[in-house]
């Protein structure tokens, strides 16, 4: 006897793909109708590259109000799902499905409870159609990275593997790759040749990347920033999910400087362009309750292969991210605030890139201001502010975040630069320039592209309007979209927060 706890409609709303999902239904099959599949049965949609319907003889048990499904181990009826397997609604509480991978055309009629449970049904055997049919097209997995409890692999498709081999050549990374719509990949077609990174992490023990994954994907005005993630699945077999991401030609920011070595370095309107894009997609992700923590120039990749073009930034890697809290003590002369969570994030990040106060386990969004500053500071001298022999010698040097200057590299830049990047790393977070003091600096404004100006006023035009109707839906609770003082309190360093991204008219100020 199997037990398997039911899962509510609506269960994946945090993004992720469920392996299993069962549900109480009727099942009719055409032309042979058995008394037992007229009853309630226990319908099961487990999904993999071939992914099954099973039904079930079960029954109801409530355990402490949770309701449950107990069936056999057995199933009375499979169906296996193709991509040539024909799913329709035929009713508020029926769909039909017509497969031909067991017995030609057959059919099954499935009556739910609800309609709820129809739809959630629906979806899940439409996406795992598609995702099987996706999935069947991988090809040459190769693991490029790997941690305690994760692991990532690069992949192509086999018809990029064949195309190659008939052309004695190897493939090539560097091709280019738009990000294919849902309903492109069920028809494996108009993305040949194309990579993808999948990583695999624990279920358990990075519930909180899943989570916060699956937050930012779904925030429209960060999708400029952000790399595209097209699914993210679970794995029954090790209790992973895997997040399929689409792979980005144009490597990181780190290969880059790597390549270009210490004779070449970033020029000044380089070091501008990816500063201003960065700082723009931290801001986003703050005025949505969201800090980064792991701001280093290995997370930031590019969609371009040239590696004169530093054009759309892509911030990657949500491991070490967490929920802001929606209030905050303000600033006491010589402390900082904790967030509630801090035990369980403070080890979140690399060494050498950390704010000082993250190793006492404190941080707010000056943490990625500080990680921010560090990826400056990277571009500008070649290496980051804290290098060391080991590991050790690095941790000491950051946990005290004295940075030096005294690199010749410093002399060939602006002093607006220069100051800049003591400003953003300094080791009070107290007195740590703010983002929107950032992005408010003449400095970054000069010789934007076009294609930054209008990611801008995009960015610009949509945090306004969201923080618009944050103050009108949360007045009254004192709490508001980027506000992170309590109500009646004053707090400096914050109260720029509230104000959206007025300072961001560019076009009006720059033009």
């Amino acid at each position: 006897m199997v037990t398997m706890a039911r899962p509510r409609v609506g269960a994946a709303s945090d993004g992720v793909i469920p392996n299993e999902f069962a549900v109480a239904a009727r099942v009719q099959v055409q032309r042979m109708m058995p008394v037992w599949m007229a009853k309630t049965r226990c319908l099961v949609l487990r999904g993999s590259k071939a992914p099954i319907l099973a039904v079930y003889r079960h029954r109801n048990v409530t355990t402490t109000g949770d309701e449950r499904l107990l069936h056999d181990g057995n199933p009375l009826k499979v169906m296996i799902l193709g991509d040539d397997t024909l799913v329709q609604v035929a009713g508020e509480k029926t769909m039909v499905l017509v497969s031909s991978r067991v017995r030609k055309h057959e059919t099954w009629a499935i009556v739910f409870a609800s309609s709820g449970d129809r739809k959630r049904m629906y979806e899940l055997v439409k996406t795992w159609i598609e995702l099987s049919a996706f999935l069947q097209t991988l090809t040459g997995f190769e693991s490029i990275a790997k941690s305690n409890y994760s692991v990532v692999y690069m992949c192509h498709e086999q018809e990029a593997a064949s195309e190659a081999k008939g052309h004695g050549a190897e493939f090539n990374s560097a091709r280019s790759m738009s990000a294919p719509s849902p309903s492109s990949l069920s028809r494996r077609r108009g993305h040949r040749g194309r990579r993808f990174a999948l990583k695999r992490v624990g279920k358990d023990q990075s519930a909180n990347e899943i989570a916060i994954t699956a937050r930012v994907t779904a925030i429209e005005t960060l999708r400029p920033y952000l790399a595209r993630y097209l699914y993210m699945y679970e794995t029954a077999s090790d209790n992973s999910v895997t997040i399929v991401m689409q792979h980005y030609s144009g490597g990181s920011l780190a290969d880059r400087i790597r390549a270009m070595g210490s004779a070449n370095p970033l020029s000044e309107k380089i070091v501008r362009s990816v500063l201003s894009s960065l700082c723009s997609a931290l801001y986003a992700l703050h005025q949505h309750g969201i800090l980064h923590l792991d701001v280093k120039a290995g997370n930031i990749l590019f969609d371009v292969a040239s590696s004169r073009t530093f054009l759309n930034l892509k911030l990657v890697d949500f491991g070490s991210a967490t929920p802001m809290v929606t209030a905050r003590t303000p600033w006491v002369t010589g402390e900082y605030r904790q967030s509630p969570e801090a035990s369980d994030r403070a080890n979140g990040g690399t060494y050498g890139c950390m704010a000082p106060e993250r190793f006492d386990g404190q941080y707010g969004p000056e943490a990625d201001v500080y990680g921010a500053g560090v990826v400056l500071y990277h571009m500008v001298v070649g290496e980051i502010p804290f290098p060391g022999k080991d590991m050790y010698q690095v941790l000491v040097k950051n946990m005290a975040g004295t940075v030096s200057f005294a690199s010749p590299r410093w002399t060939h830049v602006s002093s607006s630069l220069r100051h800049l990047a003591m400003r953003m790393l300094d080791a009070n977070p107290a007195t740590r320039i703010t983002l929107p003091e950032i992005l408010r600096l003449k400095w970054l404004s000069q010789n934007v592209s076009t294609h930054e100006l209008k990611l801008k006023e995009e960015l610009s035009s949509a945090i306004a309007s969201a923080s618009e109707r944050a103050h009108k839906k949360g007045a009254s609770a004192g709490v508001v979209m980027g506000s992170f003082h309590r109500h009646g309190e004053s707090n400096s360093n914050y109260s720029e927060y509230d104000s959206g991204m007025t300072y961001f008219s560019w076009s009006a100020k720059y033009a």
